[in-house]
């Protein structure tokens, strides 16, 4: 769009600016009629109206629900059995979950009038919100409980779509992988020969995105889910089956909801039953309370009288030109703590809305994405694919996260930068695959955190989004090579990188914000529909997960999440660390990629990307780094010296980590100078390192 049309536009909503403003008054003196109306007919079920930024992802279309799904991958015993371990998460879910702090999690979502609202469950029941991960199981053959075999990925396309428990109503549910009878003969084989007796069970959380953003979520899987104290592994005994499985037959899985109401009526009755006996028992407590007040008040007194006496006029100043310096002192850190971080908290806020009809012109009138990844209508059947590191490299390989940050550190770019230039060069290469026309650039939605107006609630959505543009097959109008020839990795991370630094310096994601959080709040749904129409190619979201934890003593092995796909947005990807290692993930709809291979590939050749540029930047750092010392003058031995004196170091540090993971592979242990070599240089790296410095070439002055 020209600077002309962007003047224009800018000058007729300016124009319309007073009818918009009284449109939006009206608007929200009808949210509140409504809120009232709700208050009297639900009475204590009324839980309220559902933020602005949770109206954003409770207004769905049925080929894109605002479902976060995310797959556990816990390892457990094969000896337990599979109504054991479904009975010990339904306890899990109603001792931690169901009775925590987090309100939230006992809602409904509902609608009403144009506007969505929370709704308390008067009960759950378990059997429904934590039930089996169910699959056809007619054509197995044995080896479904495989979860990297494929069969897994299949199982998710068909859930991971599907409505929520109670007509969609419900904001989560636990789905239970169980072990496939057809395959117990392997495990009865394995615990013969003496071997491991563990196997991998998947089990799926599916969140709707209404109820908090990732952030939240993690931190509610921190403190509420994950073991906090060691909880060791039940075994399931042969004798006591039969009891057993008759008593979960008899178990009550529904929880009443009215528990907590009652626990705090009965503590208020109890109160003021204990002030009434109180007052009955000690009829003259007041009066006693009364003549120890005025004992109180005499000593005041005759302190007061004393000093009086005592003081001189010069401690009466003295004292007094110290109270008041303390004073200016206070008044003075309250206005830079206080006021002045208002007033420029205010001043941000009135640009931003004066931003306001700009950014939206911009958003509004964007060029829309032209490729095979977009345009198409979404079906509503997902494809999902995902890559975890520590199943496909070896422990002794350096991680993937660690070879980002490095990257990170020698370029300056940002840890999603990175994946998102890998990113690029897989997806030139699909659409080179395909024989389909390569785009110049692909619309990306980043969403971000917004620190500063979060609210310290539990599960809230504190997120705005921002529209990267992703260079594919051209930078600043130049046409990139071909990617299997020649990927120019690094020149896409620089466009990326300065695309990104004007998109976070801009004001986009302050606009968004207060569009999501403010103007959803107030417009009903039927205006929200096309407001939130979203037109781009990709949802881009990364987060960094806990380390090694535990569920009902039973290990965490993987972690990985899809997010939701969203109006004509039909692919998502995401990143999670977790233990240290990096794992990636793609969802997108059937209609715009057909074949999950596709996706794979797009993962494992991001992966490889990563790798070819992270040997590519430590070589051409380290060589560069020896050229800039040789070609130091000779006449200024002091620095000649400390520029050694580091490069010796570092070369120390490269032969010992390199030495180090090479004593990981079998081939390497055979070579005994190897392994000799190594040890002398641990042992006398610090001997070595004081020789340098005492060197006559580097202590020269």
């Amino acid at each position: 769009m020209s600077r002309i049309h962007q003047i224009f536009l800018t000058f007729y909503t300016l124009l319309f600016s007073p009818f918009v403003i009284l449109l939006l008054l009206s608007l929200y003196l009808y949210r509140c009629i409504v809120e009232i109306i709700l208050r009297i007919q639900l009475k204590n079920k009324f839980a309220g109206l559902l933020d602005g930024t949770d109206c954003v992802w409770a207004v769905e279309e049925q080929s894109a629900l605002s479902v976060n799904n995310i797959l556990l991958i816990i390892e457990k015993d094969a000896r337990h059995s599979n109504i054991n371990f479904l009975e010990c998460f339904r306890d899990l879910t109603r001792n931690r979950i169901i009775n925590s702090s987090y309100e939230k999690l006992r809602y409904k979502r509902k609608r009403k009038f144009g506007y969505y609202f929370w709704e308390r469950c008067e009960e759950i029941d378990l059997r429904e919100r934590v039930r089996w991960l169910e699959y056809e199981r007619s054509n197995c053959d044995g080896s479904c409980d495989n979860i990297y075999n494929g069969h897994l990925k299949r199982v998710l396309w068909n859930v991971c779509n599907q409505p929520l428990p109670e007509n969609h109503t419900a904001s989560w549910e636990i789905l239970i992988g169980k072990c496939c009878p057809r395959s117990s003969h392997h495990y009865l084989r394995r615990m013969e020969e003496r071997l491991t007796s563990r196997i991998k069970i998947p089990v799926l959380f599916r969140v709707h995105h209404s109820l908090g953003d990732g952030m939240a979520l993690l931190k509610f899987f921190r403190d509420v889910i994950i073991d906090k104290d060691s909880v060791p592994e039940t075994l399931l005994e042969v004798e006591n089956f039969q009891k057993k499985s008759e008593t979960m037959r008899k178990l009550d899985v529904t929880v009443s909801m009215t528990n907590h109401v009652n626990i705090i009526g009965s503590n208020s009755l109890q109160c003021s039953y204990r002030k009434d006996v109180m007052s009955a028992c000690m009829p003259f407590v007041h009066f006693m309370m009364f003549s120890h007040f005025l004992k109180l008040l005499r000593g005041q007194f005759d302190d007061l009288s004393k000093y009086l006496s005592t003081v001189t006029l010069q401690d009466l100043t003295l004292e007094t030109r110290e109270f008041l310096n303390r004073e200016r002192e206070k008044l003075s850190n309250f206005y830079v703590e206080v006021v002045r971080k208002k007033v420029l908290s205010c001043l941000k806020i009135t640009k931003l809305i004066l931003n306001v009809p700009s950014c939206l012109i911009q958003q509004a009138f964007r060029s829309m994405d032209k490729s095979a990844l977009h345009g198409a209508e979404l079906s509503g059947e997902k494809l999902v694919s995902y890559w975890l590191e520590d199943d496909f490299k070896s422990p002794c390989d350096q991680k993937l996260f660690a070879k980002i940050q490095s990257i990170k550190s020698i370029t300056g770019a940002r840890f999603g930068d990175v994946l998102l230039a890998a990113l690029s060069v897989s997806i030139h290469k699909y659409f080179l695959r395909l024989n389909e026309p390569v785009p110049t650039k692909l619309s990306v939605i980043l969403p971000m955190k917004i620190e500063e107006w979060s609210e310290n609630r539990p599960l809230q959505n504190n997120i705005s989004v921002g529209i990267l543009p992703l260079c594919v097959s051209q930078i600043n109008g130049k046409e990139l090579a071909d990617p299997t020839e020649n990927s120019q990795i690094l020149d896409r991370l620089e466009d990326i990188k300065r695309a990104n630094d004007v998109l976070r310096r801009g004001s986009d994601y302050g606009v968004n914000f207060l569009v999501m959080k403010y103007l959803s709040a107030v417009l009903p749904e039927i205006l929200l529909q096309p407001i939130f129409k979203s037109h781009s190619t990709m949802v881009f979201s990364n987060l960094v997960g806990p380390l090694d934890v535990k569920i009902l003593g039973h290990s965490l092995k993987n972690i990985v999440f899809w997010i939701p796909n969203r109006s004509y947005t039909g692919i998502g990807c995401s990143l999670l660390t977790y233990r240290g290692y990096l794992h990636l993930s793609l969802i997108a709809d059937r209609a715009l990629v057909q074949d999950e291979k596709a996706l794979t590939r797009i993962l494992e050749s991001t992966v490889k990307e990563i790798d070819n540029l992270y040997d590519r930047l430590t070589l051409s750092f380290f060589s560069k780094k020896l050229r800039r010392s040789m070609s130091t003058p000779t006449k200024k031995g002091r620095f000649i010296g400390r520029s050694v004196k580091d490069l010796i170091r570092k070369i120390i540090d490269i032969i010992l980590f390199y030495f180090q993971q090479s004593e990981c592979s079998d081939s390497l242990k055979d070579h005994e100078d190897f392994s000799s070599n190594v040890s002398f240089l641990s042992n006398h790296r610090f001997l070595l390192r004081s020789t340098f410095q005492s060197s006559p070439l580097i202590s020269c002055k």
